[in-house]
């Protein structure tokens, strides 16, 4: 569901992959974070072509927060030159997202069965109920991709290798080895 809706693929084969935490056009992000760029310029660079070389024009990508820093216009230059349908999950960095888009909504839950599972998604980590696990973003490389301990998954660029990652992949590391879709 998001925003009260469920989120339908324009494609029947449409691949869904999870993002959290591009900071697009954010400068201080590359130091608070010890992020591989000299500039956001470079960084920009990278988070875009790294996108686009996973994620195809008719693909979904559901991004869990803290999407750009910058003008209006700016953004919507980056929604531009992005493969796939986004949709957008309310981060503490999206007010001018929001200007641009919408509103934003706070979490969406994407229900797995058998077993019964959810995927709960949501820019800040949290503490998952029971038949849940939280995929979040928001503290970027202080937690690995998944800590089965807690039932959550950090999905922000510093823990994803700068690149969606796709639901498939985070459904199998959530369940094991020994699980099928």
């Amino acid at each position: 569901m998001y925003n009260g809706v469920t989120v339908e693929t324009r494609q029947p084969r449409s691949r869904v992959f999870l993002i959290s935490d591009t900071h697009f056009g954010h400068e201080n992000i590359i130091r608070y974070c010890s992020r591989p760029f000299s500039s956001a310029e470079e960084m920009d660079r990278v988070l875009i072509r790294n996108w686009n070389e996973a994620v195809g024009p008719e693909d979904v990508v559901i991004h869990l927060g803290d999407f750009a820093l910058g003008s209006p216009g700016r953004i919507r230059e980056y929604l531009e030159a992005l493969n796939g349908e986004i949709f957008f999950l309310r981060g503490n960095h999206d007010t001018l997202l929001e200007m641009v888009v919408g509103p934003l909504p706070p979490h969406m839950v994407i229900p797995l069965a058998p077993p019964s599972l959810d995927l709960r998604l949501q820019h800040y980590p949290g503490t998952p109920s029971p038949g849940e696990v939280v995929i979040h973003g928001h503290i970027h490389d202080k937690a690995p991709l998944f800590d089965p301990r807690i039932h959550r998954m950090n999905v922000s660029v510093e823990a994803t290798g700068y690149k969606p990652v796709l639901v498939k992949e985070i459904i199998e590391l959530v369940r094991g080895p020994s699980q099928h879709l």
